[in-house]
């Protein structure tokens, strides 16, 4: 350390020419090295590739030479041929072997290694006969490095040392007497003379250098006369900003104060003599002791002293003072004084005072929005946990951050265990895992794009498999850098085991549209065929390839039937309508068929699916049951009937009897004759009206529908049950007004309902013993749509356990042999046919049919 620093000063007492030089010294060396270090690596290269060709030579001319020996199997000729190359320096190791690796001729140098080696394949007529394996020799290329070392490294030496010869003599011939004048104008100006400088340098080079100095003596003394004004300056800022300055001599206790600590405590500098008592006596007394003990402490340890403290001014006026100061040793280094500033802080003090009024407020404030925060935080938390969907946040690194109850139920483990958890070792299957790792990881990276949906497996707890399908968003933080990824997660493994179930669906819907009897066709938008299956080409009697050329806008026979204008009417609705309608096959054969019209949407555009059953044995049987209903019907009526028919028979007998007696009485009067007569004319036509009643009633009904006045309707029922019921002793009333919008559909079907609800109306007022009342009503009623039969009784109504299937066919409360159960399964379906409704319901008393049927102005409305 001793020798360091004396080289260290000895360096520092060099002159700049001493310094020049010996720099140069040590730039030229690194040149010199730097071009050693080139040149000999050039010299290397050359050198190496030289020995390189020249092996390569030799290698070609050895595998020449060893060709037919080798093919010969002749080894002694091999290894006088290897003999012969090893007296080449450049060859250290050789070996020789056949075409399966047997060592034909080996050379070894163990004490030198390879500087590299070289193979080459011996092929004879296109068959390989065999193998050379040469090593260079590196002591021949150590050999040439020595040779080039001591060549280049004298012509370097040489050349530094006259280049630093030359390099010292220029400086100390050219720069010496300059610098010894420029040091004697410095040396003067230091000694006070300050017009050294300005007789300036001979030497041009100096002469910017000294007009430098010149011009520094001159900013010198400015910045003295600057200090001094500064000075005077500080001691108005003092006074402006109530800041001082003091000076305490520890020893005697005296003090020295600036001009503003006067006017700080209110006192005439001219009569007040500063002292560490005055100043004691200005402090307030709660803040004294304090005050003592941290001058103290800073008197003992030398610590800069610095607080806070409270004073009354000689006026009485209570002020804040801030003092700060540092105590300083004599030369024995005990403490001599202390010096420090003093600053009036009341105001500030004021506005501590408010600023922590308003940061209590504020901490009540930032406390309640804390708890705000915390509950939005829960809420949020609440939000992610009742989530649909599986919440998952990894990290850059594939750790879990943060998962929602969703997800851990999902993968069967604990949430709080899951966190920090590796998502791919953890969650991922073996054979998936190294797949979606890598993608992420090229995602970190910025290598692709995010995958915003993907699919992958996941294990649960219990070793199974889950498809998820994750909607993914990248994480970034406010520098832009992606941080991590946050993914939603669908569990599809069920939906995939439906969407096959749906597949499979679809095969079966497929075959069921070509093997179904009904017949299925789909419309389009503007009413071309899309697609047909064999049933309807049977059904209308055309093929399948003349039901898909048809556009159902211009098909005749659907405008006719009225079915054209019932799809029309579904697929402005959008509802599903059926109905039944009778058509013409191409054979013009006529049949009935069941529709089935609905609006469907596919590739979101609404077209028609359109279903047709043919139902003509059908409608022959229903209208057989129906006249064999109405048949039934007329036979419970044939008592009532015969009751109808003896009244105007009696009158008619009761007349005759009277003429007679008149006749034999030889009283005849005319007039009188003339009354009978009257009288039994009118019997008469209640006679006929009644059994033409019968017959129109007994007849099977036309299909094609007519304007129904229903209050004509309820009047001829009447006419047939009215006189069954009057014997049961029921009171039939009828209930409707004067005027009454007709309906479309078939009188008869109408009538026939009614009988049948009469009928059992009677039937449950007969087996109610109790009533001494037995009612039925009948009322009629119209709103702007539809008209309504009520038929209402007080037979005490319907069990509630068979009133869900009253119009089921072949259903039937009444006892064995008294009902076959068709009559209001038969009503519900005339009911049905002119688009009407049935209901059946319970009322306090007894049983309650509602009949409704879309209402129509005329016979116009028939079209």
């Amino acid at each position: 350390m001793v020798r360091l620093a004396s080289g260290v000063r000895q360096l520092k007492q060099r002159s700049i020419i001493a310094n020049f030089s010996f720099s140069l010294t040590v730039v030229l060396m690194a040149i010199s090295v730097i071009v050693f270090y080139i040149s000999h690596h050039q010299f290397t290269e050359n050198t190496n590739r030289d020995i390189k060709e020249k092996a390569e030579e030799y290698l070609v001319d050895l595998a020449a030479a060893l060709q037919n020996p080798l093919w010969n199997f002749d080894e002694s000729g091999v290894a006088a041929i290897g003999a012969g190359y090893t007296r080449n320096e450049l060859i250290d190791t050789l070996r020789i072997e056949d075409a399966e690796g047997n060592i034909l001729f080996q050379l070894e140098n163990d004490e030198n290694i390879p500087l590299f080696l070289m193979e080459r394949t011996i092929i004879h007529n296109d068959v390989t006969v065999g193998h050379i394996h040469l090593g260079a020799s590196a002591a021949h290329m150590k050999e040439v490095e020595k040779q080039f070392f001591w060549t280049f490294l004298p012509l370097v030496i040489g050349v530094l040392i006259a280049t630093l010869f030359m390099t010292s003599l220029v400086m100390r011939l050219f720069f010496r007497r300059p610098f010894g004048h420029f040091v004697n104008l410095v040396q003067n100006f230091s000694k006070g003379d300050d017009a050294a400088f300005a007789r300036g340098s001979p030497y041009i080079e100096f002469q910017p250098l000294v007009a430098v100095l010149k011009e520094m003596g001159d900013v010198i003394a400015d910045q003295m006369r600057t200090l001094r004004d500064s000075q005077m300056e500080l001691a108005v800022a003092q006074r402006i900003a109530r800041f001082g300055s003091w000076k305490w001599n520890i020893q005697t206790g005296d003090l020295t104060w600036s001009e503003e600590l006067y006017g700080m405590f209110g006192v005439d500098p001219e009569r007040t003599r500063p002292t560490y008592d005055l100043y004691f006596s200005f402090v307030h007394p709660e803040d004294r002791q304090a005050l003592r003990e941290e001058l103290d402490r800073a008197i003992v340890t030398f610590a800069p002293f610095s607080g806070d403290h409270r004073f009354l001014r000689a006026d009485g006026k209570e002020r804040w003072i801030h003092a700060q100061g540092e105590t300083f040793r004599d030369e024995n280094g005990a403490p001599s004084h202390m010096v420090g500033t003093a600053h009036d802080i009341t105001e500030r003090k004021k506005t501590e005072e408010t600023i922590r009024r308003l940061n209590e407020s504020l901490e009540v404030k930032v406390e309640e929005r804390t708890r705000d925060l915390l509950e939005e935080k829960r809420r949020a938390e609440n939000y992610l946990n009742i989530a649909g969907t599986v919440i998952v946040a990894l990290d850059s690194e594939g750790r879990i951050d943060l998962i929602n109850d969703k997800g851990a139920a999902l993968l069967g483990h604990d949430k709080k265990a899951l966190i920090g958890r590796d998502w791919f070792e953890m969650a991922l299957p073996s054979d998936e895992r190294e797949k979606v790792r890598a993608t992420f990881g090229k995602i970190m990276a910025g290598e692709i794009k995010p995958l915003e949906f993907y699919e992958n497996h996941v294990v649960v707890s219990d070793g199974g498999r889950r498809l998820v399908s994750w909607q993914n968003t990248l994480v970034r933080n406010q520098k832009g850098e992606i941080t991590g990824t946050l993914s939603a997660g669908m569990d599809i493994t069920d939906q995939r085991a439906a969407q096959k179930q749906v597949l499979d669906l679809l095969q079966i819907n497929s075959a069921v549209f070509e093997g179904s009897p009904v017949g299925i066709v789909v419309y389009g938008r503007d009413g071309e065929c899309v697609s047909a299956n064999e049933a309807v080409g049977k059904i209308i009697g055309a093929t399948t390839e003349q039901v898909l050329s048809q556009n159902f806008h211009e098909i005749a026979s659907w405008k006719e039937s009225g079915m054209y204008a019932m799809a029309m009417e579904a697929l402005s609705a959008g509802v599903a309508m059926r109905g039944e309608f009778q058509v013409t096959t191409t054979f013009g054969k006529p049949i009935f068929v069941d529709c089935y019209f609905m609006p469907i949407i596919i590739h979101n555009e609404r077209r028609l699916l359109f279903m047709l059953n043919d139902m003509t044995e059908n409608v022959k049987i229903r209208t057989q049951l129906i006249q064999a209903s109405k048949m039934a019907t007329l036979g419970e009526l044939a008592t009532g009937v015969a009751h109808e028919l003896n009244q105007p028979l009696n009158v008619i007998r009761l007349a005759t009897n009277n003429m007679k007696n008149e006749l034999s009485a030889n009283r005849i009067d005319p007039d009188y004759i003339s009354g009978k007569l009257e009288k039994m004319e009118r019997q008469i036509d209640r006679a006929a009206g009644v059994i033409d009643h019968m017959r129109i009633f007994g007849r099977t009904s036309d299909k094609t529908p007519e304007v129904v006045d229903l209050r004509e309707a309820i009047n001829g029922v009447k006419g047939l049950i009215g006189e069954q019921l009057r014997l049961a002793d029921i009171d039939l009333r009828l209930d409707f007004p004067d005027r009454c919008r007709p309906i479309l559909g078939h009188r008869v079907q109408v009538e026939q309902v009614l009988l049948n609800l009469l009928g059992n109306a009677r039937d449950a007022l007969q087996d109610n013993q109790k009533k001494e009342e037995k009612r039925v009503t009948v009322s009629l009623d119209e709103n702007n749509e539809s008209v309504r039969i009520i038929v209402e009784d007080n037979g005490g109504g319907i069990p509630e356990d068979i009133l869900p299937r009253i119009f089921d066919p072949f259903f039937t409360n009444k006892a064995v042999g008294e009902g076959t159960g068709l009559g209001l399964s038969i009503s519900y379906g005339i009911v049905s046919d002119m688009k009407g409704k049935i209901k059946a319901e319970n009322t306090e008393a007894g049983a309650r049919f509602t009949l409704e049927f879309p209402a129509v102005e005329s016979a116009a409305e028939m079209t």
